[in-house]
């Protein structure tokens, strides 16, 4: 079985779990493991005949939600739930414990949803703890660069998790 990896399609949440320079030096022997949706690396820049030419099989979207056992998705919508087939497994950002709708479907279509949230090491770090603090890291340059106009500027970071250490780093 192929890993089907799918863009979000949250409104306005634009992050891929793989970016080019990932796909184009991927290694030979992965690349048959992935499929990926039409349109995945158009954010990137990237055709599918690009895709396609490094090895990579595209499909439609529909086809793989109806076809596919394994998912990539990093923010799986409850649509995107209902619509995978029964006995799927998801990989992503599922929050499910906020929204009990996600639960519902997830055991009526006997759903394995892997929680990226949910993911830590043997010492009780989280595996993704250098993107959670890039992620703080970059959201508060974002933000600067946006209301550089401002005068005054003071900051309050709220948490003191791996975003939020990243979020300090940038305001230091």
């Amino acid at each position: 079985h192929k890993i089907a990896v799918l863009k979000s399609s949250k409104l306005n949440e634009y992050r891929l779990p793989f970016v080019w320079q990932e796909l184009n030096t991927a290694a030979t022997e992965l690349k048959p493991n992935f499929v990926f949706e039409s349109g995945y690396g158009l954010l990137l820049g990237v055709s599918d005949e690009s895709l396609s030419r490094l090895g990579f099989d595209i499909l439609p979207r529909e086809r793989l939600l109806q076809n596919a056992q394994f998912f990539l998705i990093l923010k799986p919508t409850l649509a995107d739930l209902r619509l995978v087939r029964d006995g799927a497994t998801v990989l992503g950002w599922i929050h499910a414990m906020q929204s009990p709708e996600v639960i519902d479907v997830a055991i009526k279509k006997s759903l394995t949803l892997i929680a990226l949230e949910n993911c830590f090491d043997q010492l009780g770090y989280h595996i993704l703890r250098k993107n959670n603090h890039l992620a703080g890291r970059y959201g508060v340059e974002h933000a600067l660069e946006n209301f550089s106009s401002l005068t005054n500027k003071k900051a309050c970071v709220i948490g003191y998790g791996d975003v939020g250490k990243g979020a300090v780093s940038a305001l230091i």
